[in-house]
């Protein structure tokens, strides 16, 4: 079991509120956590991106070499095994452990058109996400939930852990 957001509010934060801890049994978030790959701040997905973590379901798997690639493409995107922590008619936020959440914008959640994203994405759903965008200046994470992007992540990481 692994408790993934509890206790004071983070610094900065607006709220003076502790907040309710929760515990998770999900494997994708016990095995990065127990790999200590569960990244807390967006900093961290920057580092980690920059390092090449085309990282599997498992919370980045920093460790894995990236795919060889020309200089003009950009490397494969960082994937971030998480839960749904809210649904808005206009997208999902998703928690990855701690106080680390991102979003996924409502056109970046299916391949096809999702009319209510709070029926396809329940609080609590597991998801992989793909990291879009991390600006560790502001504190922005943006991911994508499609399957093709996630896919193709997924196969890029594949194919560098192979070689």
């Amino acid at each position: 079991m692994v408790l993934v957001a509890g206790g004071a509010p983070p610094p900065g934060s607006r709220s003076t509120t502790p907040r309710r801890p929760v515990l998770t049994l999900k494997p994708s978030l016990l095995a990065a956590a127990a790999a200590g790959a569960l990244p807390t701040t967006v900093a961290d997905v920057v580092a980690l991106r920059a390092a090449g973590g085309g990282g599997g379901g498992g919370g980045g798997g920093g460790d894995a070499s990236p795919l060889p690639t020309p200089s003009s493409l950009p490397p494969p995107p960082l994937l971030l095994a998480g839960y749904v922590k809210a649904s808005t008619p206009t997208g999902v936020v998703v928690g990855f452990g701690g106080p680390l959440t991102a979003y996924a914008r409502k056109s970046r959640l299916s391949d096809a058109f999702v009319a209510d994203p709070a029926a396809r994405f329940p609080a609590g759903a597991s998801v992989v996400a793909a990291v879009e965008a991390a600006d560790a200046a502001t504190g922005a994470l943006t991911v994508s939930l499609r399957a093709s992007d996630v896919w193709a992540a997924g196969a890029a990481w594949a194919a560098a852990d192979a070689a």
